[in-house]
């Protein structure tokens, strides 16, 4: 759609908006525009992570997911403080069921939510999507991270008793 010039500048323009709703919504009507580069949808993004609402970016990333799920996106994810709206990103990413590699980063970043409950729910709605082995450690080593006893057990549960777990031939 653009050359890269267009595009620079196009983002240093959005950039340059200081209400975070405005700045969102721009992002949100550049994003209906079909057929954009995974440049745009990088810069969307990174231009996302500067928002300082933790709705305003939760509600850009969750349109972007459609898209884009790369690195700049899990990057701008973890910069919501809100656990409730990083969660709603999360769950967005795990709707559109990804590949391999954004699984483990969506585990990743899951595994830095404050919400147990919601962390939990993540990371069982991931378990349900893979039996890898790659993603099964992730999992686990983000079960780790629970403080609740209860979240902890039945993510701890639906590993161990998964098909394919080292536990479930038992």
């Amino acid at each position: 759609m653009w050359n890269p010039q267009c595009r620079d500048a196009w983002f240093s323009v959005a950039n340059l908006i200081q209400s975070d709703n405005d700045r969102a919504s721009v992002l949100q009507d550049l994003l209906k525009t079909n057929s954009l580069q995974a440049e745009t949808y990088r810069n969307v993004a990174k231009s996302a992570k500067g928002l300082t609402s933790d709705n305003d970016k939760a509600t850009v990333l969750i349109s972007l997911s459609d898209h884009y799920t790369g690195t700049s996106f899990f990057d701008a994810a973890d910069t919501i403080q809100s656990s409730s709206d990083h969660a709603r990103v999360l769950q967005a990413v795990l709707e559109h069921k990804p590949a391999k590699a954004e699984l483990l980063q969506a585990v990743h970043s899951a595994a830095g939510l404050s919400d147990d409950n919601e962390k939990a729910n993540l990371l069982l709605q991931a378990a349900r999507q893979s039996n890898e082995p790659e993603v099964r450690a992730a999992l686990q080593q983000a079960c780790e991270k629970l403080s609740s006893d209860s979240d902890y057990r039945r993510v701890a549960s639906a590993l161990f008793n998964a098909p394919g777990s080292p536990d479930s031939s038992k």
